[in-house]
Protein backbone atom coordinates (compact mmCIF):
# COMPACT_ATOMS: atom_id res chain seq x y z
CA UNK A 1 0.00 0.00 0.00
CA UNK A 2 1.43 3.68 -0.81
CA UNK A 3 0.04 6.63 0.09
CA UNK A 4 -0.54 10.11 -2.13
CA UNK A 5 -2.67 13.37 -1.29
CA UNK A 6 -4.50 11.97 1.46
CA UNK A 7 -5.28 8.08 -0.60
CA UNK A 8 -3.76 5.18 0.42
CA UNK A 9 -3.13 3.15 -3.17
CA UNK A 10 -2.44 -0.31 -3.78
CA UNK A 11 0.71 -1.68 -4.90
CA UNK A 12 2.08 -5.16 -5.91
CA UNK A 13 4.63 -6.12 -3.12
CA UNK A 14 7.23 -5.04 -5.96
CA UNK A 15 6.04 -1.33 -5.63
CA UNK A 16 4.06 -1.27 -8.83
CA UNK A 17 0.83 0.68 -8.26
CA UNK A 18 -1.85 -1.08 -9.14
CA UNK A 19 -4.58 1.28 -10.97
CA UNK A 20 -8.35 1.32 -9.67
CA UNK A 21 -8.11 0.48 -6.16
CA UNK A 22 -7.51 3.23 -3.20
CA UNK A 23 -9.30 3.89 0.18
CA UNK A 24 -8.97 7.17 2.52
CA UNK A 25 -5.72 6.98 4.75
CA UNK A 26 -8.41 7.02 7.48
CA UNK A 27 -9.53 3.42 6.53
CA UNK A 28 -6.09 2.11 5.97
CA UNK A 29 -5.79 -0.32 8.77
CA UNK A 30 -8.82 -2.32 7.32
CA UNK A 31 -7.05 -2.25 3.86
CA UNK A 32 -4.76 -5.05 2.97
CA UNK A 33 -5.09 -5.14 -0.94
CA UNK A 34 -5.02 -8.63 -1.48
CA UNK A 35 -7.83 -9.03 -3.82
CA UNK A 36 -6.14 -6.17 -6.16
CA UNK A 37 -2.94 -7.77 -5.99
CA UNK A 38 -4.12 -11.48 -6.54
CA UNK A 39 -5.70 -9.86 -8.88
CA UNK A 40 -2.76 -7.76 -10.86
CA UNK A 41 -0.90 -11.08 -10.58
CA UNK A 42 -3.28 -13.03 -12.28
CA UNK A 43 -3.61 -10.29 -14.68
CA UNK A 44 0.04 -9.90 -15.42
CA UNK A 45 0.97 -13.79 -16.11
CA UNK A 46 -1.41 -13.59 -19.23
CA UNK A 47 -3.78 -16.13 -17.71
CA UNK A 48 -7.38 -15.61 -18.50
CA UNK A 49 -10.82 -16.72 -17.13
CA UNK A 50 -11.09 -16.05 -13.37
CA UNK A 51 -12.99 -13.58 -12.00
CA UNK A 52 -12.02 -11.40 -9.14
CA UNK A 53 -14.58 -9.71 -7.39
CA UNK A 54 -12.56 -7.13 -5.18
CA UNK A 55 -13.98 -3.63 -3.16
CA UNK A 56 -12.85 -0.29 -4.06
CA UNK A 57 -9.90 -0.37 -1.64
CA UNK A 58 -8.48 -3.80 -3.21
CA UNK A 59 -9.67 -6.09 -0.26
CA UNK A 60 -11.48 -9.39 -1.27
CA UNK A 61 -15.47 -8.86 -1.63
CA UNK A 62 -16.94 -11.51 1.33
CA UNK A 63 -18.50 -13.40 -1.77
CA UNK A 64 -17.18 -14.97 -4.75
CA UNK A 65 -18.56 -16.50 -8.03
CA UNK A 66 -17.33 -18.74 -10.17
CA UNK A 67 -19.34 -19.73 -12.82
CA UNK A 68 -23.16 -20.13 -11.45
CA UNK A 69 -21.22 -21.20 -8.01
CA UNK A 70 -21.24 -18.95 -5.28
CA UNK A 71 -19.24 -18.95 -1.86
CA UNK A 72 -17.66 -16.61 0.99
CA UNK A 73 -13.97 -16.05 1.31
CA UNK A 74 -11.85 -14.71 4.20
CA UNK A 75 -9.52 -11.99 3.75
CA UNK A 76 -6.99 -13.84 1.73
CA UNK A 77 -9.41 -14.85 -0.28
CA UNK A 78 -9.53 -18.26 0.37
CA UNK A 79 -13.33 -20.20 0.53
CA UNK A 80 -14.97 -20.59 3.42
CA UNK A 81 -17.86 -22.62 4.12
CA UNK A 82 -20.15 -24.32 1.37
CA UNK A 83 -21.35 -22.66 -2.22
CA UNK A 84 -24.32 -21.97 -3.24
CA UNK A 85 -26.25 -20.86 -6.62
CA UNK A 86 -26.08 -17.94 -7.88
CA UNK A 87 -29.14 -16.87 -7.61
CA UNK A 88 -29.17 -17.63 -3.70
CA UNK A 89 -26.14 -15.35 -3.53
CA UNK A 90 -28.17 -12.40 -2.11
CA UNK A 91 -28.87 -14.59 0.46
CA UNK A 92 -25.66 -15.05 1.93
CA UNK A 93 -24.28 -13.71 5.21
CA UNK A 94 -20.61 -14.16 5.26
Amino acid sequence: MSFLFHRCYCAHTDGTHIPKFESAIHESQRTNCNCARHKFAYEKSGMIGKLFLCESNGNYNKIQCNGSACYCVDEVGKRVGDSVHVSQSEYMTC
